[in-house]
């Protein structure tokens, strides 16, 4: 049996919402939720002339308070509301002052939003600093710089293909921006270079205030609520190359969907590591695996829940 794709026997993707449920969902935003609304505020503008009447204390009054609140509180048990950015989002029925509100399945949201998909060159020692060349990043006088240039081969080669063939944005460090910027826009007829300058590039930046090079957004007001804004948006997923610091603080926050880590078989002994002191705890799950001629591990990850704690002894 032929295999098209390095990946094709061991792709475990999850499968999208039943068009069914998509249907049930619509119905019951378009008119449910409505009546429940309506149905509320009668009654609370009944129970308001009650009140007013001196007779707030009836029964019949409270309970025209809590039958349609009970109510609304039962459907939340099945759907998540959800305030969406007002811009470019195919999730929105109806916007309030710019913003919008609607209802989704319960623990579907995370389907709904762009994913954000990070790339990380590693040593078994877990360092990702300049894997690239020499000049890369020589902070704290690294001189190990290009150390997984040996390693490429064609099946690897293949692999990145098949990673980076759907659409995609960028999302991007301070230090790994400027890295591309200084290489990608002076390629020319290069399908890689064609496609980065093509795109939009996301910066996580505390210094940057301008940027040459065409379709960048620098973020650099409150980062993090910046990106969770732009996860929520109707759009291609982003993609993380190198960028570690940024990493760091995309795992802290539980923003990251899917990890995808070459682990190259070499240690360093010293350098930026994917995870250093601060590393917020999170258990994985392995969806995907390919092992290289050369040795280097190609995997796949995705955050599954709390480290689980358990025992031998029991």
């Amino acid at each position: 049996m032929a295999i098209d794709s390095p990946w094709a026997y061991q792709d475990y993707a999850d499968t999208a919402v039943p068009l069914y449920k998509q249907f049930i969902l619509g119905a019951f935003e378009a008119i449910i939720t409505p009546m429940i609304l309506l149905i509320a505020l009668a009654q609370l503008l009944i129970a308001l002339s009650m009140l007013f009447k001196g007779q707030f204390l009836i029964t019949g009054c409270w309970a025209s308070i809590i039958f349609p609140v009970g109510l609304f509180v039962i459907t939340r048990l099945f759907t998540d509301i959800v305030v969406l950015p007002p811009l470019n989002s195919r999730f929105c029925t109806q916007r309030y002052l710019g913003y919008c509100c609607t209802i989704a399945p319960s623990n579907t949201l995370k389907n709904q939003m762009r994913k954000i998909i990070t790339n990380t060159f590693m040593t078994l020692d877990g360092v990702m600093q300049a894997p690239g060349g020499p000049d890369e990043d020589t902070d704290s006088g690294f001189e190990y710089g290009g150390w997984s240039v040996t390693q490429w081969d064609q099946l690897m080669n293949e692999a990145m293909i098949e990673a980076m063939k759907d659409p995609y944005d960028l999302l991007l460090g301070r230090i790994t921006y400027e890295i591309f910027a200084a290489h990608w826009p002076a390629l020319k007829d290069d399908p890689t270079a064609d496609l980065f300058n093509r795109i939009n590039k996301y910066v996580a930046t505390n210094s940057l205030t301008d940027a040459a090079w065409e379709n960048t957004v620098l973020l650099n007001q409150d980062t993090i609520e910046q990106i969770k804004s732009i996860k929520l948006t109707d759009g291609i997923d982003l993609q993380v190359h190198g960028s570690g610091n940024l990493i760091q603080s995309l795992l802290h926050h539980g923003l990251i969907d899917q990890m995808n880590i070459w682990i190259y078989p070499l240690v360093i002994g010293k350098g930026k590591r994917l995870f250093g002191d601060g590393t917020v705890p999170a258990n994985f799950k392995l969806v995907k695996h390919l092992v290289s001629p050369t040795g280097v591990i190609i995997t796949s990850f995705e955050q599954n829940g709390k480290v689980p704690i358990g025992s031998f002894a029991s």
